[in-house]
């Protein structure tokens, strides 16, 4: 039985978590049985919660309980159910068995990781290994409240559950109307008239898991594609398993969002909804909302907002339980600090977007209070307007977004969610976005096959200005058909949209778009995943978003994520390697998409996190070279089972690209064949980097002409896989991801690619994503082998550079210099000058026939490094370091890393994650960076450390001179 917290005491606009960090909670197994016919035996559920929430648990068996959190998360650290419910072995889709023994895997665990290895093998499914009762748990928990002032309420406030649920508090079922269901939707209860009467709230909330869990394979997209299937449910799709996740066995459920009680007064606010128009400089705001009477009789008082100096009250008078409009006349706020994407800003790219503060206020007097507030709303907005617009093109049509009236192209990636077990908090929220500002991109797509992601996501979008496209939970294994709307995915059965499904999208669609819609970074809306949905549910969907007069929120909604280039659907991917070149002409087959939703490569992690995601056993030997293979698959190559669970897919060249069906080409073994896990990691970080900055500098060689933005598969994801991603599950980015901060900076010098790697010569590009004009242009350009320096000079710029444009200043002619190059092998920088000012670098490793093995045994001396730290009290560290080389050779691919003390006879644990200014970088011949290294860390191990590891080096220590 949980002891309860100390008396709660929320305060208006302050609500109270009750989360388990803070508040003790456990769980119980449900025994209650489904009724003949297999519903939900609702009187026996009644009985029992009833019996919870008024005399507690009493003596069943409960297991500590994590919230917010999924059910398995909490079982997963629970010995006792480790070794009841875990299975001894499993068989593979091939009909082999492994077992727990063989694999080296222990029950013995504080928790049974499911992301390591194949450990996800061994938990039982909810679909096939006991069904959804498997996974059927009460949570509860205990607590007490603050004596009720006047006019008080209190509310118990759910915001997130997964899948069916009833609430129980105190003795009363707080869902008496219907039960709780749907993933994406909140749950608001006034529970002011439902006091304890020995002062302890008891709290108690059964839980089922999805009914139609699905049935997961090893290659489908969602499963089973047939009926039933979780394609029929408002939740998560992919956790029944994707071409690039595992299925999660209880299917995330649980209590898997925040729980709060918050108090209000009489008079509650309700769904403000904070619109702005820009028009030069000046913003036009208009703001909305409801306010609703929680009172048995009439109330009068007042709302009010306030807005940087601006503010307006009216009096109103409500009656008893009713809810009524509110909207204040428009106002202009001139000069206003405009919010600007990331690296947009017309004054300074840099500068962080700009919010100001909104204070919405109701109370019972018109002035305003302890006494007399009601309620409180605070929100942070940003003064900016999205537009779009179809600009001239050949087939097919290009859609370009503007902010503020100024075209920006869209540098995007794709958000899975950052945890299918919602261990995460705000925290790594902010962690996990400025990631994406870290590499210099300015939007991320939510997936649709994951979920509607949460404020606190937000709130680091809007501070960083990464703009959204939020996708609804649409994809391609939605079962429901129409007429007129054959469904290809219910395996030949046509089954026709329910009414309890539309009823159930309609509050899940509404409470969605009221939840987001004051959230400056969201761009616009998508209505499905690679598919569109049945009529009614799209058409119910444009009168919520858009201008009409009863929409929700006047932003764009594209149909379907095929269709955010314009009006008619395109294409997405491809996913593989390609040769560089590809990136730079327009691919066969309809791969060149205006605004591609998802293209992307590979990205394995270093190899500090594959042995965090691998057993030993299975790195003894790193994946083999992939083998030549006909268009009908065979003789592909074959990994054990910890790479096949990681989902692991070799870097060969895309065969649907370009014609390549007789080169397959393994990207990551043209630096030749490593010799160990170590090896094969380090050369999947170059191939990393070179595959993402080709991809990015293509595109943006035709910024505009050919292209509005495209956004990569995938930037991120929930869990540890290693198949696409920028950085890893642990936080620590990959060569990726260096690739594409280089490409993506603001004002950004390359070279053009196309006739790589057979050219001699390359037409230079300056792509300015800024709107300054860039004139007095110069480019220096240095080209070494491998025992130095072979060439050297200067290009004056050809023309002028506008904002918002990628220019041609030169061409860069290597002829002479290769042909008397002796290696294959040559590395080229370019520095980009404005009146002696550096604005872009950029270095290349490039090969005449794009074979690297050289590279494999290249080596120079160590850089002379520098490092000075300091600290504050909340322990954010920032470290200020520089490296020089004084050789005569170019310093190849320099990796730093910050690591917790090291330990007797080891090496120190990474701290992450690490936000460095540079990693894996090159230097010229007596070159000298500088490079800011800003992390958290609590110190409890000690003093942090920092190492430097150059190509085909011995990682080395970078003493520290610490501020006193």
């Amino acid at each position: 039985m949980p002891t309860p917290t100390e008396s709660i005491c929320p305060k208006i606009a302050k609500p109270h978590l009750l989360n388990s960090t803070n508040n003790n909670w456990v769980v119980v197994k449900d025994t209650i049985a489904k009724t003949p016919s297999g519903d939900q035996d609702l009187p026996a559920i009644i009985k029992q919660g009833i019996a919870y929430s008024t005399q507690g648990l009493g003596t069943e068996s409960t297991i500590p309980a994590v919230v917010p959190g999924t059910i398995l998360n909490t079982l997963l650290r629970d010995k006792n159910w480790l070794k009841s419910n875990i299975k001894t072995a499993y068989t593979d889709e091939d009909g082999k068995t492994y077992t727990l023994k063989e694999q080296g895997k222990s029950l013995d665990t504080d928790f049974f990781d499911p992301f390591f290895d194949t450990n996800q093998k061994f938990i039982p499914d909810a679909s096939i290994d006991g069904g959804v009762a498997l996974y059927t748990y009460w949570y509860y928990t205990e607590f007490t409240l603050a004596t009720l002032a006047k006019n008080q309420r209190f509310w118990l406030n759910l915001r997130g559950i997964n899948y069916t649920a009833d609430v129980f508090i105190n003795g009363v079922q707080l869902n008496k109307a219907a039960q709780l269901q749907g993933m994406f939707l909140r749950h608001s209860f006034d529970i002011t008239e439902h006091p304890s009467k020995d002062g302890i709230y008891r709290l108690a909330i059964r839980i089922v898991p999805p009914d139609s869990p699905g049935i997961p394979t090893l290659a489908n997209n969602g499963g089973v594609l047939n009926a039933p299937n979780i394609g029929q449910l408002i939740t998560m799709r992919h956790t029944v398993g994707w071409d690039w996740t595992i299925s999660i066995p209880d299917r995330s459920t649980g209590l898997w969002d925040q729980v709060s009680v918050s108090t209000t007064k009489a008079l509650q606010l309700k769904d403000p909804n904070v619109t702005t128009k820009v028009k030069g400089t000046t913003a036009t705001v208009t703001i909305q909302m409801q306010v609703h009477n929680s009172t048995a009789v009439t109330q009068t008082g007042f709302v009010s907002y306030e807005l940087e100096g601006n503010t307006h009250q009216q009096s109103i008078t409500i009656e008893a339980g009713k809810t009524i409009p509110i909207q204040f006349d428009a106002f202009e706020i001139e000069n206003a600090r405009l919010w600007w994407p990331n690296g947009t800003d017309p004054i300074d790219p840099k500068k962080a977007p700009e919010l100001y503060t909104l204070n919405l206020y109701a109370s019972m007097a018109a002035d305003i209070n302890t006494d007399s507030l009601s309620d409180q709303h605070t929100l942070r907005v940003g003064m900016r307007e999205f537009t779009h617009a179809m600009i001239p093109s050949d087939n097919p049509e290009k859609r370009q977004f503007s902010v503020n009236g100024v075209p920006v192209f869209i540098r995007g990636g794709n958000w899975m969610g950052m945890d299918t077990l919602f261990r995460g908090d705000a925290t790594r929220y902010r962690n996990e976005v400025r990631m994406h500002k870290e590499m210099n991109l300015n939007m991320i797509r939510v997936w649709g096959g994951g979920l509607i992601e949460r404020p606190e996501f937000y709130e680091a979008c809007d501070e960083m200005g990464i703009m959204v496209m939020q996708e609804f939970w649409f994809s391609g294994e939605f079962i429901f058909s129409e007429p007129g709307y054959p469904n290809p995915n219910s395996g030949g059965l046509q089954i026709p949209l329910p009414a309890y499904y539309k009823k159930l999208f309609t509050k899940c669609a509404t409470d969605t778009i009221k939840m987001l819609r004051n959230y400056s970074s969201l761009l616009f809306w998508c209505a499905a995943n690679e598919s569109i949905p049945p009529p009614t549910l799209l058409k119910e969907l444009q009168g919520y978003i858009g201008e009409g007069d009863k929409a929700l929120d006047d932003r764009l909604l594209v149909k379907n994520s095929l269709m955010v280039h314009g009006d008619s659907v395109g294409t997405d991917g491809p996913y593989g390697i390609l040769k560089l070149n590809n990136y730079f002409q327009k691919m066969p087959g309809g791969w060149t998409n205006p605004l591609n939703p998802e293209i992307g490569s590979l990205g394995i992690s270093p190899v500090e996190s594959i042995r965090r995601m691998i057993r030993g056993a299975s790195l003894a030997k790193p994946p083999k070279k992939f083998a030549q293979f006909t268009a009908a698959h065979i003789d592909l190559p074959v990994v054990n089972e910890s790479w096949q669970q990681l989902k692991y897919s070799q870097y060969f060249v895309d065969y649907n690209v370009g014609g390549q069906t007789k080169d397959f080409d393994d990207q990551l073994y043209t630096y030749g064949v490593p010799k160990d896990i170590d090896a094969f990691c380090d050369q999947a970080q170059l191939t990393n980097y070179m595959q993402y900055k080709g991809l990015w500098e293509g595109y943006l060689t035709n910024m505009w002409d050919w292209y509005t933005g495209l956004i990569i598969w995938k930037s991120q994801g929930s869990w540890t896989g290693v198949r696409a991603k920028l950085y890893d599950w642990f936080l620590e980015q990959n060569g990726g991801h260096w690739g594409v901060k280089d490409a993506c900076e603001a004002i950004h010098v390359q070279l053009n690619l196309i006739n790589y790697p057979k050219g001699t010569s390359y037409e230079v590009n300056v792509v300015n994503h800024t709107l300054q004009e860039l004139g007095n242009l110069e480019l220096n350009w240095n080209a070494y082998g491998l025992k130095g320096s072979i060439g050297t000079g200067k290009i004056p710029a050809e023309t002028k550079n506008l904002g918002s444009s990628t220019t041609k200043i030169g061409d860069l002619d290597l002829t002479q210099i290769l042909s008397e190059l002796t290696s294959e092998v040559y590395f080229v920088v370019l520095e980009l000058e404005q009146e002696g000012k550096t604005l872009s670098r950029n270095m290349y490793w490039l090969s005449k026939t794009g074979n690297y093995e050289e590279i494999g045994t290249y080596k120079v001396p160590s850089l002379t490094t520098s490092a000075k730290g300091s600290k504050d009290a909340n322990g954010n560290y920032v470290l200020q370091t520089s490296f020089k080389n004084n050789s005569d050779q170019l310093s190849f691919w320099n990796r730093v890393q910050v690591r917790k003390p090291t330990t007797s006879g080891g090496i120190g644990e990474r701290v992450l994650p690490v936000f460095y200014e540079h990693n894996y970088f090159s230097l010229m011949r007596e070159e000298e960076q500088s490079n800011q290294i800003e992390f958290q860390y609590d110190g409890k191990e000690g003093t942090p450390e920092l190492w430097l590891k150059g190509w085909n080096q011995e990682w080395l220590q970078i003493p520290i001179a610490w501020e006193k």
